[in-house]
């Protein structure tokens, strides 16, 4: 009897400007865009909620940066594809915004339901996270994750903040995952 491969997160390895390198069950992963903070050694707990699908007690973590100016990521795949690639978003105060036709599946995320208007939603090719300043103590923004469904080398999608006052540059956590083909 065959087993069904599982799940698998990238493991980032490396980082260099704006361009982050990591490994998916042996196979290459490479992030390219404007990138923030990268925690590399596997200890980020940001993926530990129920927000996320499923939930990661600790993780590399990529941060990818939107401004204004509606910026463009693609994550390569090299060498093999990889099938249903998961997204976990960290405090998503941004859209992002996939290629017309792609589709978008949301897996689990912030439903406002805490106290506060922390929607995490797809709509048509875009993830949208509602831009949120919560209380002392709680969560800002909308996390949530998402799955692409298919079989991809690669994936480009661009980011541009919700923000409707303050700071005009949103910085979301990023991990990947998916089953390697």
């Amino acid at each position: 009897m065959a087993t069904t491969p599982s799940l698998v997160f990238v493991d980032w390895k490396s980082r260099n400007g704006n361009v982050a390198a990591g490994s998916l069950d042996g196979a290459t992963v490479q992030i390219a865009g404007r990138l923030g903070t990268t925690i590399l050694d596997g200890s980020a707990p940001v993926f530990n909620s129920p927000a996320f699908t499923p939930s990661l007690p600790a993780s590399d973590m990529i941060e990818i940066v939107g401004e204004p100016e509606n910026k463009e990521f693609t994550v390569n795949f090299l060498g093999d594809m990889v099938q249903d690639p998961v997204f976990h978003l960290g405090s998503l105060g941004s859209t992002l915004t996939f290629p017309t036709g792609t589709q978008i599946t949301r897996l689990s995320g912030d439903t406002g339901t805490s106290g506060g208007p922390r929607d995490f939603s797809v709509v048509g090719n875009q993830v949208i996270g509602r831009a949120f300043q919560p209380p002392p103590g709680e969560p800002t923004d909308s996390s949530g994750s998402v799955r692409l469904p298919g079989r991809f080398s690669s994936i480009k999608f661009n980011v541009k903040p919700n923000f409707v006052g303050g700071s005009m540059i949103d910085g979301v956590p990023l991990q990947i995952g998916g089953i390697r083909v």
